[in-house]
């Protein structure tokens, strides 16, 4: 009485005309030998529906042949595949559409206007209890085991494009029966129930994995779309793999380095973990990135005097300060001690610390930083031979290959007498080293941060701090060019990514332009999207400098109006598209500019001072905007500290939560908040409701090309626009679009 079938492994659903039943197996168990399979069958069945059955979708171009028995009159050919169901008029006004969700069954319900959820009753049959957990999901009690499914997202459709998400639950009509409960509906909007992500997962223990607003280059990801993250924690039972370098916390905060691969289901999806640290302080890891032979490189720094360090390690152990510089650096292709390959401290007798790292195919690692040592080991011949002030960018580059002292390449100072921070940077493919970050200046002590002639801004602006670019040559002996970047209030510069042409693209946070730092404001482009600051305490930015640093190509604030002075918006990370587009990523206040049809376009809120994760999709000239979400859940702290971009275009973003209805998507390593504060992983496709990408394209001389759009799909729309990245200039190719039948 089937119509249709889904077959994941030991997993299968049979489609009936009024719901579904899962099949479901497992080995040993019960007293049974390993090989001995058991089973069990749960029917899903909606009561009252209209009995009417689903229809394939999205029909999928490959078929199915079935050649059973020996009587040929039973085989059947050219069995149609499809890629969704949908069960059309389920209820009056309700459809629901299903399908593979990436080895688990997904089921989404999508209400007309004037339709409601009360008439939604499904009955589990073949099961031992029925449940719904603290979190609010569903737990499904069976003979094998317990399935879980998350708690329920639900918005309603805004006529014009956009989603305004409301307050959905899982509620018990019975032993084994169930349906929703949503709240605050308008009942004259469509409505839809639906996980909403195509990935994301907590990562964390019982305590706290937190980092602090310095925090920016804690993700890296591979050219198979495997993210790499790093951070600090205090759980005695975060997650580590069998074989690790170090499985056991040690004290106080212990640095982490996971792998994690969103392409796998569960606890599959944590590909390799292992703590690093010591007993006697926390180790606090500031950046992450992986060469193409798989070896992983973090730095950061320690207050501990007992950290692992390998023999012929640069510096063996610390000379004072209250917290010292470090790099470690990873592969995981091995087992156990003999995963570190190289570990050192870098540092003087004052404070050092690092907050990026580069690492190349020879496993030459490079580190940008701060330090207030006057004795930081730098070597002759580099730009800046001596401190200029109270803190010092701090630069050099490590080749692991040698031994002891001749393991430094360079190190070299930059600074000026004032306090400066370096942030991030990013090596060319010709060796230059780019880098940004910030310098404290005001009227009454200008900044005097190392400028070069003809820069964009040799002056700063005043105000407290300016944000500074800078390029120097590959061996740090030349300084080629250097601009401070700022108004007259406090601008800061967090992140970077350089184009093949030398472009280089910078964001970060600004309050000039605000009603504190009225004049000079921030400077902007014509054009830009966002010419004249949005509001409450910080505006998030984005600028592209010209090659030599000489030219301000576009600059555009971006940010809301703020409800209150403390309202912040920030530009933590960014990721560089072929064609200039750049994605973004940071933290946002209510009133940050989304686009219609995008993820999440409604504040989550919280208590204090609350925040939510942003992420952007600016087009190549900084003058649109064609995406921007919100992504957060109902506590004060959601912020995004990393993005990268996949090989098909999606943005992969890592950050920090202590929201427990922080969005996941069934079959994540970790649905449910571990702890007090936790890190999540999610992608995004960047593109609205109403727009799915097909398949993927052949391969190009440059690689995969990825697809995007400039809008939200709707008649009339004048915005509306298709994006290629991945194929040269002026390249032929063949586009496939489909319309659906359904939807607006």
């Amino acid at each position: 009485d089937f119509r249709y079938l889904a077959a994941q492994g030991r997993k299968t659903a049979w489609f009936l005309d009024k719901g579904w039943v899962l099949s479901l197996e497992k080995k040993g168990g019960e007293g049974l030998p390993s090989g001995v399979l058991r089973g069990v069958a749960l029917r899903m069945t909606f009561q009252g529906a209209s009995g009417r059955g689903p229809r394939g979708e999205g029909r999928i171009p490959s078929s199915y042949n079935y050649f059973l028995g020996k009587d040929p009159s039973r085989w059947k050919c050219g069995v149609p595949a499809f890629s969704r169901l949908r069960y059309r008029e389920l209820y009056p006004g309700v459809d629901l559409v299903a399908g593979d969700g990436g080895g688990v069954l997904e089921w989404d319900l999508f209400l007309s206007p004037g339709a409601g959820t009360e008439r939604v009753a499904v009955r589990c049959e073949g099961i031992e209890g029925l449940s719904v957990g603290e979190d609010g999901s569903l737990r499904i009690e069976t003979a094998l085991g317990t399935l879980e499914q998350t708690p329920p997202r639900a918005w309603v459709e805004i006529p014009g494009g956009g989603k305004r998400m409301i307050r959905a639950a899982y509620r018990l009509l019975g032993p084994d029966t169930f349906g929703f409960r949503v709240e605050e509906r308008d009942p004259s909007l469509a409505m839809v129930i639906d996980p909403g992500l195509a990935w994301s997962t907590f990562l964390g223990g019982l305590e706290d994995e937190h980092e602090g607003e310095n925090w920016k280059n804690t993700m890296a990801t591979d050219s198979r779309g495997r993210l790499y993250i790093v951070g600090p924690t205090r759980s005695k039972d975060f997650p580590t793999t069998t074989g690790a370098f170090q499985t056991v916390y040690k004290r106080y905060r212990d640095a982490f380095i996971a792998i994690l691969d969103p392409s796998k289901k569960g606890a599959s999806q944590l590909v390799w973990s292992t703590l690093y640290g010591g007993f006697t302080g926390s180790e606090e890891p500031r950046g992450v990135d992986v060469n193409s032979n798989g070896i992983v490189t973090t730095g950061g720094f320690t207050y501990g005097t007992d950290i692992p360090v390998t023999p012929g390690a640069f510096q063996a152990s610390r000379k004072g300060g209250r917290l010292e510089a470090f790099v470690a650096q990873f592969d995981p292709s091995k087992t156990g001690k003999a995963q570190l390959l190289y570990a050192s401290y870098l540092g003087g007798t004052g404070n050092d610390h690092i907050n990026d790292v580069v690492v190349d195919d020879k496993r030459m690692i490079t580190v940008i930083g701060s330090t207030d040592s006057a004795d930081f080991p730098v070597t002759s011949g580099v730009v800046q031979p001596k401190k200029g002030g109270g803190l010092d960018f701090l630069l050099a580059r490590l080749d692991p290959s040698k031994q002891g002292k001749s393991s430094l390449v360079w190190a070299t100072f930059l600074g000026g007498k004032n306090r400066d921070e370096g942030m991030e940077l990013e090596i060319s493919p010709g060796g230059l080293i780019t880098v940004v970050g910030d310098t404290y200046a005001s009227a009454s002590s200008p900044g005097d941060f190392p400028t070069t002639a003809g820069a964009y801004q040799t002056k700063s602006g005043g105000g407290g701090r300016d944000a500074v670019v800078a390029r120097l040559s590959p061996l740090a002996n030349l300084l080629v060019f250097s601009t401070f970047l700022g108004g007259g209030g406090v601008d800061t510069g967090y992140c970077l990514a350089v184009s093949s042409s030398g472009e280089t693209t910078v964001g970060g946070t600004t309050s000039s332009g605000s009603a504190a730092f009225p004049v000079p404001p921030f400077p902007t482009t014509p054009g830009a999207f966002q010419t004249k600051y949005g509001g409450g305490q910080y505006d998030g930015y984005v600028a592209r400098l010209g090659p030599m640093g000489k030219k301000l190509i576009w600059s555009t604030y971006i940010g809301g109006p703020g409800t209150s002075a403390n309202d912040e918006d920030a530009v933590h990370s960014l990721a560089l598209e072929p064609s200039g587009a750049v994605t973004l990523a940071g933290k946002a206040g209510k009133g940050f500019p989304v686009t219609p049809g995008a993820y999440d376009t409604t504040f989550n809120g919280g208590a204090g001072e609350p925040t939510d994760a942003f992420v952007a999709r600016l087009g190549p000239m900084g003058k649109r905007l064609f995406y921007s979400t919100y992504l957060g859940g109902a506590k004060e702290y959601d912020r995004a500290f990393g993005v990268k971009l996949s090989p098909l275009g999606d943005a992969l973003v890592v950050g920090w939560t202590n929201s427990y209805d922080f969005p996941t998507t069934t079959g994540s390593f970790q649905p449910n908040l571990g702890g007090k504060r936790d890190g999540f992983l999610a992608k995004l496709d960047l593109l609205p409701y109403g727009v799915r990408r097909y398949g993927r394209s052949t391969k190009a001389c440059l690689g995969e090309i990825y697809m995007g759009v400039t809008g939200y799909p709707k008649a009339g729309s004048k915005g509306f626009g298709l994006t290629c990245n991945g194929a040269p200039p002026g390249a032929a190719g063949l586009l496939l679009m489909g319309l659906s039948s359904t939807g607006p």
